[in-house]
């Protein structure tokens, strides 16, 4: 008979060097080293099952947008204009997210939610900034149905 070094439960053990009763023993009693290595990007230490510190090192070619920039501004940087419209609905997803209106504000469900302007992004002038297109009194989050109903109505 041994003891567990971890458990302290008697065992019976068919080689003499065991030490452990089970693999979860075993694992839990000897803690995993945390190797790090270097962003491939900037050079900073980060754990070695990532590659990349953030997100701007993993994509340096995407741009992050503030809220001052323009429309046309946005219109510069994407190839097709329905990009920049998708910009500015994911910017306004991440806004309503910040400040935490995450469910439905007609029906209440909570599972999902979309972006919906109350004022349309095509109605905006190409002079308007991002911080007037997704201004908070401007957003609404809405469950689909709820979003299609008040498009459509």
């Amino acid at each position: 008979m041994q003891t567990c070094l971890y458990c302290q439960k008697e065992f019976i053990s068919k080689d003499r060097r065991t030490k452990y009763c089970s693999r979860a023993c075993s694992n839990f009693s000897s803690p995993r080293k945390k190797r790090s290595k270097s962003c491939k990007t900037c050079n900073s230490l980060i754990l070695s099952t990532r590659t990349y510190c953030s997100k701007k090192c993993q994509y340096p070619n995407v741009k992050y947008y503030k809220d001052d920039v323009s429309i046309s501004e946005l219109a510069v940087n994407s190839v097709y204009k329905s990009a920049r419209w998708n910009v500015i609905r994911s910017l306004a997803r991440r806004l309503l997210i910040s400040l935490g209106r995450v469910k439905c504000e007609h029906c209440g469900w909570d599972k999902f939610f979309e972006a919906c302007h109350i004022k349309p992004v095509s109605s905006f002038d190409e002079s308007s900034k991002l911080s007037e297109v997704n201004s908070p009194d401007n957003l609404l989050s809405l469950c689909p149905n709820c979003h299609w109903l008040f498009d459509h109505s």
